[in-house]
């Protein structure tokens, strides 16, 4: 009963949110991959706003989310009442919602190959002009586990589940019109592969040769402790953005060379692309945000969400700070990657040894399948059950000039609650830290309650 219901409401929004579309008729831009979605929506956000009328899905990327975004509404704590309460407002934001826009920016999350978790439900719901494809990985894979043979093992079992991933998400290129426009990762031989037979025009960015591939290719980064500089090519010009305030790894790099795409397919110079962007780009909150620690030390911030690659991404970049003292991770366990768990938390441990001098792990994952390495590796470590005593650890272990990485998986974890603990000015955490509101508050006091006991 539960199921049907909840399958009504979703055919119930997508309804309502596909007359709304018909009203404002504005073109879509999707955007896709296992990491790095929001990255991109706010890149491209921020390549079109001084020139378009935009609405940003910023708290929409899901069969449920997006409809309800269209509409103009939110769900507040997802429960039996609020849900009512967004059914009786469903159509009087049909009725009362005029806002015009030029585009609507779009994630479409998917994490199954079943409806309505799947990238048909979604194309059912938006019919994006514009579509990016930014990367592919084990992300979700424990959803796609019983579609690969089970005599498939170890790293071909891995291939073999991103393949099914990337085919999954392609969907959204495949789907564009003659007159659309494919922007695709091409470092990811899947993703080449499961956007061959897209009839809209193709550009694509990565990090190999932009001579020969990509359309716009990212080159070196340099890290301070004010931010970010990328080096970013095409065919015809060498350019530059920082971006301050933020220490992003290089497939953020790769995040922008997908802006500049776009902006391409729209007459955007690259060079009006990388200013607007420097102007205007502004990640959420625990998406890789520097903030000042405690004793002086510096946190990056990228507490929201993990997956392997982007982590590995963090780490190697870690290793290359030169101003800090110390290289301290603190890292929670990547969820919901079935068969792929210990191969994914392997290479992440890998990396960890190489960059860091101390590690602190999280979650039951860390535990089984990190820690054993890295302590083998001779690197000191330590795990906890939870973030509030990460957090009380760090809080005592950490001296002047030690740069913190901190990232892990939502779900349970919640990580910012140790990066909290650690905050030099604990005040600025509603405005600086991920997952506010009373729905995340009682979330993250469920964690902390029971060491308030004692």
């Amino acid at each position: 009963m539960k199921i049907l219901f909840a399958s009504i409401l979703l055919r119930y929004f997508r309804f309502f949110a596909q007359l709304q579309l018909l009203k404002i008729r504005p073109k879509i831009i999707g955007i896709t991959g296992s990491a790095g979605k929001t990255s991109a929506m706010e890149a491209i956000a921020a390549t079109l706003q001084d020139q378009y009328t935009l609405k940003v899905g910023r708290k929409a990327n899901s069969e449920s989310g997006i409809p309800l975004d269209i509409l103009g509404l939110q769900p507040t704590d997802y429960s039996l009442l609020d849900w009512g309460r967004l059914l009786v407002l469903t159509p009087v934001a049909l009725l009362t919602n005029w806002q015009k826009y030029d585009y609507y920016i779009v994630e479409m999350g998917i994490d199954s190959p079943e409806s309505p978790r799947n990238m048909d439900y979604l194309l059912s719901i938006v019919n994006p002009h514009i579509g990016v494809f930014t990367s592919v990985g084990t992300v979700h894979s424990e959803n796609f586990d019983h579609l690969i043979s089970q005599n498939s093992k170890g790293t071909e079992r891995q291939k073999l589940l991103v393949t099914a991933i990337a085919t999954e998400k392609g969907k959204l290129i495949q789907a564009l019109p003659s007159d659309g426009a494919a922007i695709i990762n091409a470092d990811y031989p899947e993703i080449i592969t499961a956007t061959k037979n897209t009839v809209a025009h193709i550009y694509s960015f990565g990090t190999i040769d932009a001579r020969q591939i990509p359309t716009v290719q990212v080159g070196d980064s340099i890290w301070t402790p004010k931010g970010t500089t990328f080096s970013i090519h095409t065919l015809e010009e060498d350019l530059r953005i920082t971006i301050p305030g933020y220490l992003l790894p290089d497939h953020f790099g790769a995040t922008f060379c997908a802006a500049i795409c776009v902006g391409l397919h729209l007459g955007i110079s690259p060079y009006r692309t990388c200013r607007a962007i420097e102007k205007n780009t502004h990640f959420p909150p625990g998406r890789a945000t520097l903030l000042s620690g405690i004793k002086q030390s510096t946190i990056i911030d990228s507490s929201y969400n993990s997956s392997a690659k982007p982590t590995i991404d963090f780490l190697h970049m870690l290793a290359k700070i030169s101003q800090a003292k110390r290289k301290i991770a603190l890292l929670g366990d990547i969820r919901e990657l079935g068969s792929a768990t210990q191969i994914e938390h392997e290479k992440v441990a890998t990396q960890a040894v190489k960059s860091c001098d101390l590690v602190v792990l999280v979650g039951p994952q860390m535990k089984s399948f990190a820690l054993p390495l890295i302590e083998e590796a001779g690197v000191e470590a330590h795990w906890f059950a939870d973030a509030v005593l990460a957090g009380k650890f760090l809080k005592q272990e950490l001296k002047a000039n030690d740069w913190v990485l901190v990232k892990g998986s939502q779900n349970t974890l919640l990580l910012e609650i140790a990066v909290e603990m650690l905050l030099a000015d604990p005040s600025q955490a509603p405005k600086v830290l991920s997952r506010r509101g009373a729905f995340w508050d009682k979330k993250r006091q469920a964690i902390i309650s029971p060491h308030q006991k004692f």
